[in-house]
């Protein structure tokens, strides 16, 4: 990195004189780390985010919880990366720590050195350099050792001005207003309607010791409906509904129309629920996605089955590096990687590793081209499959109090074509088409799923998981008939190839996705862009009714 280079940023500038002063440094020989190179501080990247985060809770129409109105919670961290050993390979060290907010500048350049050096050498150049001693050691005797490594970019420059005053903000008051009437149609008819809008706001400093300088900026609007509520009969078990909505700070105009048209409508779908709905018999059903349900299905089909960390490290061996260039899916379907899709919920202008966004080719009609990649992933990629991976995709997933930060490669927008001139352009039309599917192949019913859901997916065995809320039973007359909850079970190939058509209007379905285990769930801005698909032979799982269990046998 250039000694002389300044900005108009004092936090950035103290990011780069934090890496000039530590780069190049070496490990002391000795006889635990003896090496036949000369390996140093290769690599060093800082991230500085600061983000406010505020929330506004109702229940029962009422606020119960609001630091939209008092002073919102300031968080101010510093994420680190370095890298030690060589231009062939390094060992990865990162950490994340809390900088005061007062005299953050000073504080600031004490973090980057403790975050360097830790007390009693104990920091992530440590980490960094037993890893590279690792790889080097396991790799003189086992020659599929992959050494983590970076492929590499052009350096990049980017100081957008970051001000309050470019975003369209909604009025904190209109919003705790926007939240209690939500709450209040959800918590009609006995129901318990619960409603939370989380404000967040964030201003993301990069700095890399290749010269890559960024500052960009984010603000957006999360929204989470739930509702709890009972069936018609007593002896029905609690039943509990959730819906979710994001925007970004392009898009608030529409956040009040579309808040009150999805609360109005999950209360109708509830009710219909109450009374008596369609018992499924757990089977094979030809289904018909809408948009945010099949974008469910997909993001679990691609987001992390594609992503390169899964893929090096041996979980996702369903699409892996052995599949490049072959037919993996529908043959009418394709897939890009579009980290910046202007104005939308899973936007940045630069990944977390400061590479500019870029849409790319991940699947052209079935054949696998590409990966969600971070930089050390399009790397080792692009030696085992010898074609050109980019990167682009790393995003550091952090939990709700931005701790234990981790950058994934398996997070991003996603846009999706089907190349089938017979699809039909309409919702409405989608619908027909299902309709006469059923017909066509004699059959008595099939499933309709209209909504986005929570969603599992299992990389080291190829399956995929979705738990839709407002299912519909339809019927090869064109009768819908509301059914309670359903999971959708199955193979990532077999959903992929079991696509009958994709048609109607593209829609970008925001979300956040979430990936850990235990008590650490980082969680990550993305979004899919998609149409509405018919899918023959998906495996549909129904909770058994009491009425149809057969009587416990007595011991």
């Amino acid at each position: 990195m250039n000694q002389n280079v300044k900005t108009n940023d004092s936090t950035l500038d103290t990011l780069m004189k934090g890496i000039q002063r530590h780069l190049g440094r070496k490990i002391i020989p000795s006889r635990f780390n003896s090496y036949t190179d000369d390996p140093a501080l290769h690599y060093i990247a800082f991230t500085n985010i600061q983000y406010t985060t505020a929330e506004v809770e109702a229940r029962g129409g009422a606020i119960i919880d609001d630091t939209l109105m008092n002073p919102r919670i300031k968080y101010n961290v510093l994420y680190g990366e370095v890298r030690f050993g060589n231009e062939k390979g390094q060992g990865i060290g990162y950490d994340l720590q809390s900088i005061p907010l007062k005299g953050s500048f000073d504080s600031l350049a004490e973090r980057i050195n403790l975050m360097i050096d830790g007390p009693s050498g104990k920091g992530i150049l440590r980490d960094a350099s037993k890893r590279y001693g690792g790889f080097v050691s396991d790799s003189h005797w086992d020659d599929s050792i992959i050494v983590p490594n970076l492929c590499s970019i052009q350096p990049v420059r980017h100081l957008e001005d970051i001000t309050p005053f470019t975003k369209k903000l909604i009025p904190t008051q209109r919003l705790s207003n926007l939240v209690k009437t939500c709450s209040k149609i959800l918590s009609q008819n006995g129901n318990d309607g619960k409603v939370s809008i989380q404000v967040h706001d964030e201003i993301r400093r990069l700095a890399t010791s290749e010269g890559t300088i960024v500052r960009d900026g984010f603000f957006g609007y999360a929204v989470m409906f739930e509702l709890e509520t009972r069936g018609g009969s007593k002896k029905d078990a609690p039943m509990k509904f959730s819906q979710y909505l994001y925007f970004s700070d392009e898009d608030t105009g529409t956040i009040e129309k579309r808040m009150l048209r999805l609360a109005k409508w999950m209360v109708q779908e509830v009710d219909k629920r109450k009374k008596d709905t369609v018992q499924v018999s757990n089977g094979l059903y030809p289904v018909l996605l809408y948009q945010e349900a099949m974008a469910t299905q997909l993001h679990e089909c691609f987001v992390h089955f594609l992503a390169t960390d899964e893929i090096l490290d041996y979980n996702s061996t369903s699409l892996d590096w052995e599949n490049f260039g072959k037919m993996c899916t529908n043959p009418n379907l394709s897939v890009y990687s579009n980290p910046g899709l202007e104005g939308k919920w899973g936007s940045m202008k630069f990944d977390h590793e400061g590479v500019p966004a870029k849409r790319r080719l991940l699947v052209d009609k079935g054949v696998l081209r590409g990966y969600l990649a971070d930089r050390n992933g399009a790397y080792h990629l692009s030696r085992l499959t010898g074609a050109e991976i980019l990167p682009g995709d790393a995003r550091i997933g952090y939990s709700r109090g931005c701790s234990d930060a981790v950058s994934q490669p398996r997070i991003s927008n996603l846009e999706f074509e089907y190349h089938k001139p017979t699809a039909a352009k309409s919702r409405k039309g989608m619908f027909q088409q299902f309709v006469k599917y059923l017909q066509d192949n004699n059959l008595e019913k099939g499933i309709l799923l209209p909504d986005s859901s929570s969603a599992a997916s299992l990389p080291d065995q190829g399956l995929i998981e979705a738990n839709p809320h407002f299912p519909y039973v339809v019927t090869a007359s064109g009768e819908m008939h509301p059914a309670r909850f359903l999971t959708t079970q199955g193979d990532l190939h077999t959903f992929l190839n079991n696509i009958v058509s994709m048609g109607g209007p593209t829609e970008y379905i925001p979300h956040e996705c979430a990936t850990g285990d235990g008590n650490i769930w980082r969680w990550v801005r993305a979004g899919i862009s998609c149409g509405t698909g018919i899918v023959k032979d998906l495996h549909i799982y129904s909770q058994r009714p009491e009425e149809l269990r057969q009587p416990r046998l007595k011991s």
